[in-house]
């Protein structure tokens, strides 16, 4: 999951060098200023401090890689790429921006404006709310966007959805968001209160936790409910899926997700370099742990080339079917399955 409710309202999508990528040369004292600043961030912010050990020698080792990158974008993409491949964390990323950054930059790459503005383009992230044949309900959610922005699109869509007999909700291109979103979808699966997990942060006072739990919404969806996912699923998607999961409240098909589970904020490295430093950790309150490097576990694990909503179709379909009794609905139910396994990826 990606942000703290406190003030590290800190993204962990829509990472991208800001402004113009325009060709800019580096001399070797801007590249020594923004790695020097780049170790002296991790240092002070990194969530797991312990594997920062002799990173300045380790990132040395690689000084190649480093060299071979000849304009400003290119070198920003190596060096966020190899302190990612160091601290082993998909989180770390390096911004490069054509213009000054201001003396204190945004939490994220993007503005708040920009971030707005981009999910009001895509909906809130809620892409597809669809009935599928057989009474299934599809909802495909690209982004946990804000919780005021996205509540009422998604509350429209679980409205829409409320009497279908399954549900599935397609994250396989959902690269994160907000918690507290995460919270209020969550919401509409579960009756009583529940708490679903906490975000632990490192500061200068020590850890701090937040924790996040289900609230009161207007209705409550008990029917099966498949998520699907993908190496694509990242931060709070798979935050929203591993919590569902381990409280035993979905089934996930697809393929592994991306593994992030670092939430941070971007910190200036000089005039046109910023790092995203992962100061948090989600802890799951069944497990004490989370997803981080190795992804969210499918319960159903499908090869790449197979398409998981089939598969989860033809599954509660089949569910279904030994329960129908009117012959037409049958009728129906049977030829949509037969569309289904004809529609099988070729060998």
């Amino acid at each position: 999951m990606l942000f703290s409710s406190r003030v590290r309202a800190l993204a962990l999508v829509g990472l991208f060098s800001a402004g113009a990528a325009q060709a800019q040369a580096l001399d070797a004292a801007t590249r020594a200023a923004t790695e020097k600043a780049a170790l002296a961030a991790l240092q002070q912010h990194y969530v797991l401090p312990d594997r920062l050990a002799d990173l300045p020698q380790r990132l040395n080792a690689q000084r190649a890689r480093l060299e071979a990158a000849t304009d400003a974008p290119a070198y920003a993409r190596a060096l966020g790429q190899l302190l990612a491949e160091l601290t082993n964390d998909r989180h770390v990323n390096v911004a490069y921006s054509a213009e000054p950054l201001p003396a204190v930059v945004a939490a994220t790459a993007s503005s708040p404006e920009e971030e707005r503005r981009r999910h009001r383009f895509v909906n809130q992230g809620v892409t597809k709310v669809e009935r599928l044949p057989g009474n299934l309900g599809y909802l495909d959610l690209r982004v946990f966007s804000e919780k005021g922005d996205a509540a009422p699109k998604l509350a429209a869509a679980m409205t829409l959805l409320a009497d279908t007999e399954a549900l599935i909700i397609d994250l396989r291109h959902n690269g994160g968001g907000r918690p507290e979103t995460v919270a209020y979808l969550s919401s509409f699966f579960f009756k009583d209160r529940t708490h679903l997990n906490d975000m632990v942060w490192r500061t200068p006072r020590g850890e701090e936790r937040d924790s996040f739990f289900t609230e009161p919404v207007a209705l409550h969806y008990d029917k099966p409910v498949w998520l699907l996912i993908s190496p694509r699923s990242f931060s709070a998607a798979e935050g929203f899926a591993y919590n569902l999961q381990q409280l035993k409240r979905v089934q996930i098909a697809g393929q592994p997700s991306g593994g992030g589970a670092h939430p941070g904020g971007m910190h200036r490295l000089g005039a046109h370099f910023s790092l995203f430093v992962p100061s948090g950790r989600s802890v799951n309150p069944k497990t004490g742990t989370n997803w981080e490097g190795v992804g969210v576990q499918p319960d159903v694990l499908l090869p790449p080339a197979d398409d998981a909503l089939r598969v989860v179709q033809l599954r509660l379909l089949e569910a279904q079917k030994a329960q129908i009794q009117d012959p037409r609905l049958l009728r129906g139910l049977e030829a949509r399955l037969q569309e289904l396994q004809a529609a099988a990826p070729k060998s």
